[in-house]
């Protein structure tokens, strides 16, 4: 078995979460999102596949959710985010800087979390075209946590090369 549990959205929206991690094909993914258009658990099998089409437009995919409850639409954009960043943090992230009241308060950090997760070197060279001081400070702790994992000494020399004392702070 491939290690698949009967959960709470269904065996289909746990089988279109794994297509997603396997990076699947686009075919094979929209195939399955057709198939099951009319699942219960829809959502839950778009947002994990929608990302991996090559015409993926979040914007499209979030105003699929009109009409919905403000939870129901919260719970899709948070998963729809999720999925993105774990595919592709730089571009969800690009995005997410030029919509920024599009996505709840928490997209920044899962993003940001993401993308260190995937690719901290990256990010790190990416730091300094932070140009809001939120999202700036959130990516200093993304990539403090993240060296933190890694060892304390390379977290702390990361952390000292900060030349703002603001940003030291934060990255502590």
């Amino acid at each position: 078995m491939l290690g698949l549990s009967e959960g709470r959205y269904g065996l289909e929206a746990e089988l279109a979460s794994f297509l997603a991690q396997s990076s699947t094909d686009p075919t094979t993914a929209s195939a399955w999102i057709e198939a099951f258009s009319r699942h219960p658990s829809w959502t839950e099998i778009v947002a994990p596949l929608s990302p991996l089409m090559p015409d993926f437009d979040p914007t499209k995919t979030l105003a699929m959710a009109e009409g919905w409850t403000d939870w129901e639409k919260s719970r899709f954009a948070d998963s729809l985010v999720k999925n993105w960043s774990n595919q592709d943090p730089k571009s969800a992230w690009d995005w997410y800087s030029e919509n920024p009241d599009t996505l709840s308060a928490n997209a920044a950090y899962q993003i940001l979390n993401s993308w260190v997760q995937k690719d901290s070197d990256a990010m790190t060279q990416s730091l300094d075209t932070f140009t809001d001081p939120e999202d700036r400070r959130l990516a200093i702790e993304a990539i403090s946590a993240s060296l933190a994992e890694q060892g304390t000494d390379q977290a702390l020399h990361w952390v000292e090369s900060l030349a703002d004392v603001e940003e030291r702070d934060t990255g502590m």
